[in-house]
């Protein structure tokens, strides 16, 4: 696993899931929808989630990807301020099949 970026703030939108606005850590790494990643709050309490949608920042200061969708079973209370994203990489993370 690779860490990828810590979540700034998050919001929920019903029956969709969890938004998550994203402080990059790593600028190499890419994530699309279907990834799997591992959340590791700043006490230290970790979860599993996939990434169900990915929105772009546009204009001068946008620094490619701020922000994405994760599975309606997280909630703001699993993500505090700081939490860490970190992706499998993709050999580890089987992509998930239609629902």
């Amino acid at each position: 696993m690779e860490l990828f970026a810590k979540i700034t703030d998050s919001f929920s939108i019903e029956g969709r899931g969890l938004v998550v606005t994203i402080e990059f850590i790593s600028q190499t790494l890419k994530v699309r929808v279907g990834d799997k990643a591992r959340l590791k709050t700043p006490d230290g309490r970790t979860s599993e989630t996939n990434i169900r949608g990915v929105e772009f920042g546009c204009g001068p200061n946008s620094r490619g990807i701020t922000a994405f969708l994760l599975s309606p079973e997280t909630t703001k209370a699993d993500v505090p301020q700081d939490t860490e994203v970190w992706l499998f990489p993709e050999e580890q993370a089987p992509r998930p099949g239609p629902q």
